[in-house]
């Protein structure tokens, strides 16, 4: 199961909120610990922008995950770095694939 981007900034108070993010709260905290239980492997994705963007940037609490989510996450899932083997990347161009490389940099490591 992939958790995406569910973070402070898309919450009230964030700088970004979103339309019944509140209400999904509930259903996604069950929604992991249902997969934990029947032995899913449970992935929390979570976005980071550039430092001067307008939500999600580096080190704000915008960008944590919500408290309420990253709790149900096992402990193994928490604090994983993303690493991107860029020789395995495929993309339409090759132009393409260097770009968005390129934008992955700022976020984890491509090697």
């Amino acid at each position: 199961m992939l958790v995406i981007d569910v973070q402070n900034d898309y919450f009230p108070g964030g700088a970004w909120p979103l339309e019944g993010a509140e209400e999904a709260t509930a259903e996604i905290v069950g929604a992991v610990r249902q997969a934990y239980k029947e032995g899913w492997m449970v992935v929390g994705i979570q976005d980071v922008a550039a430092p001067d963007a307008p939500f999600l940037r580096p080190g704000s609490p915008g960008m944590d995950i919500l408290s309420a989510v990253a709790g149900a996450f096992s402990s193994q899932v928490r604090g994983m770095r993303v690493h991107v083997l860029a020789k395995r990347c495929a993309a339409p161009t090759r132009e393409l694939s260097a770009l968005a490389l390129s934008g992955l940099q700022t976020r984890c490591r491509v090697k």
